[in-house]
């Protein structure tokens, strides 16, 4: 199988994806991805990509678009579902986990945590210094609500933010 990654990622997934057996990993770039299309097996995307129907005319052989982030404005599916493709859109499946991982940014925030470790990690124990500070009665902005804006609040009650 030949994936094409059209974007850049981690150097950790590239790598992960290198270590299997039967895959050639293609590394591109927005500007110069388009050569590389029409060998390609799997395509992995993130926001610079737009999948529509040039991209998906110029691979005969995708079978798989992946997007590596939330959000499904870079891909067009009505058009690969008109070519007769499978094909499955996760919109959606990763807000849950956003959310919970934007609450729990918040409390780690609100008690220090970061500065604390870095300073136990430093090897003094500042115990007075990082204290933190409650979440309860205070007032929880949230700018857009979109699906994942709406999932950190549906998720604020249990911490009593205003």
């Amino acid at each position: 199988m030949r994936i094409l990654i059209a974007e850049s990622l981690a150097p950790a997934a590239v790598k992960l994806l290198q270590q299997q057996p039967g895959w050639e990993i293609v590394v591109s770039n927005p500007k110069e991805y388009m050569q590389h299309l029409a060998g390609a097996d799997a395509l992995i995307v993130r926001s610079a990509v737009t999948v529509d129907k040039a991209v998906l005319a110029a691979a005969p052989n995708l079978r798989v678009i992946g997007r590596a982030g939330v959000g499904r404005r870079q891909c067009r599916f009505a058009f690969g579902y008109s070519r007769g493709r499978a094909g499955d859109e996760y919109a959606g499946r990763q807000r849950g986990l956003v959310a919970e991982h934007t609450v729990a940014l918040m409390l780690s925030l609100a008690r220090s945590i970061p500065n604390a470790s870095a300073s136990v990690k430093s090897g003094k124990w500042e115990k007075r210094k990082f204290m933190g500070n409650e979440l309860r009665a205070k007032t929880l902005g949230v700018i857009g609500l979109g699906s994942i804006g709406r999932e950190v609040v549906k998720r604020a009650p249990p911490l009593r933010c205003a």
